[in-house]
């Protein structure tokens, strides 16, 4: 066996307690073996340590996809009673909404039924508050006729949405042509024609005749007649 010579290496002084490098020089006198296998030890740590981290990493991913998936879950159970409430609420409007075509269809056949209305009274009474002073209304007979869309020609009347039979008796032979032009002045009233005149026993002169009634006779609230009114208010309201 040679032999091996070490010198001491000359250090400087160091405070008592700190860590000082050893005065002799190191050297590595174990087997290759010794060193391989603890080079090995090593990288099996590390290779733990590396697959504990793969580990982790995917338990916390797989609690996070967990979370994930309950979150969407509460999401979807959320909209799903969103969507059965919106599905609710649907069904009480639409019976509200068949109670309103309901509605629409009674307006509208009301409106066909009475869209040529005559206020026969409001009518009787302004015919006799037209008729001169001796002149008493004693019959009044009307009867609602449907508008027909007409030629207007000279001899026609266009229009017409009711005609009445009438007498009227005086004490004296009645001025014909005043009481028809004054009955042609009331409101709705397009034409007054006469039939005849005659004295009864008791001297009273009964005459008769007929009034003819247009548009302007209609009540106005139903049907077309209000909404034509309704139609020339909303064109002068646009113009003005």
């Amino acid at each position: 066996m040679s032999a091996i010579t070490l010198r001491r290496a000359s250090t400087a002084p160091t405070a008592r307690g700190s860590a000082q490098p050893s005065g002799y020089p190191t050297v590595d006198l174990l087997p290759p073996s010794v060193r391989e296998r603890r080079a090995l030890q090593a990288l099996r740590g590390r290779l733990a340590m590396s697959l504990v981290l793969v580990v982790l990493v995917i338990a916390l991913g797989y609690v996070g996809s967990i979370l994930v998936a309950s979150a969407a879950a509460d999401e979807a159970t959320a909209a799903e009673d969103e969507r059965v409430d919106l599905q609710s609420q649907l069904a009480s409007y639409a019976e509200a909404a068949q109670a309103r075509s309901s509605i629409e269809s009674v307006e509208s056949a009301v409106d066909t039924v009475m869209g040529s209305e005559v206020l026969w009274a409001e009518q009787t009474r302004a015919i006799e508050a037209a008729l001169p002073a001796d002149t008493a209304l004693t019959s009044f007979s009307a009867a609602t006729e449907t508008v027909v869309d007409e030629t207007a020609t000279p001899f026609t009347l266009t229009g017409i949405v009711g005609s009445a039979s009438f007498t009227v008796t005086t004490t004296t032979l009645p001025d014909v042509a005043a009481l028809l032009d004054a009955l042609e002045q009331v409101p709705g009233v397009v034409d007054a024609t006469f039939s005849s005149s005659s004295i009864g026993s008791d001297d009273l002169y009964s005459t008769s005749g007929t009034v003819t009634f247009g548009q302007d006779a209609l009540s106005g609230r139903y049907g077309t007649a209000t909404t034509e009114t309704t139609t020339e208010t909303t064109t002068e309201e646009a113009g003005s």
